[in-house]
């Protein structure tokens, strides 16, 4: 977009324009992981050390996505006329089929219970479907061939 638009980049105003896209950009993007990846699916947290790491989700939230959100949009602060061309809508389709995927994808498999694996440091291919082969636990994905001497019992 800046290769099509490198014209408009010469104008007096274009630095403040573009420092007010990327300041939106960059809020969106960090409101966006805060809300999915922290609070909706706890894919991680910024910080796990701690007795309160939601605390630090906020702050996160706060100063990485609502500040340069509100920066960039006064900074930015004029308001479009008319429908913007269809070409520029294809970014934000894109990341709209992206957060669906992802939504999707994060969804547990229809009369599945909740899967859990933990391995132990210095785990072995081997002592993994052997653990597993003790235990209740179902084989969902897997390649027992790769590992020596493992039969299921």
């Amino acid at each position: 977009m800046m290769l099509q638009h490198r014209a408009a980049l010469a104008r007096q105003e274009a630095h403040r324009e573009f420092a007010a896209a990327f300041l939106i950009g960059f809020g969106f993007w960090h409101a966006t992981d805060a809300v999915l990846s922290h609070w909706l699916f706890q894919l991680h947290h910024i910080r796990m050390d701690t007795a309160h790491p939601f605390l630090w989700d906020l702050g996160w939230l706060g100063v990485f996505g609502l500040v340069p959100l509100v920066l960039g949009r006064r900074m930015g602060g004029r308001a479009r006329t008319g429908l913007p061309d269809p070409r520029a809508l294809l970014p934000a389709v894109l990341v709209g089929a992206t957060v669906l995927a992802a939504v999707v994808s994060a969804l547990p498999p229809p009369g599945d219970g909740a899967r859990v694996v933990l391995l132990a440091d210095g785990s072995s291919p081997r002592m993994v479907f052997d653990a597993l082969g003790d235990s209740e636990a179902r084989i969902v994905s897997g390649d027992p061939a790769g590992c020596a001497g493992w039969t299921r019992r």
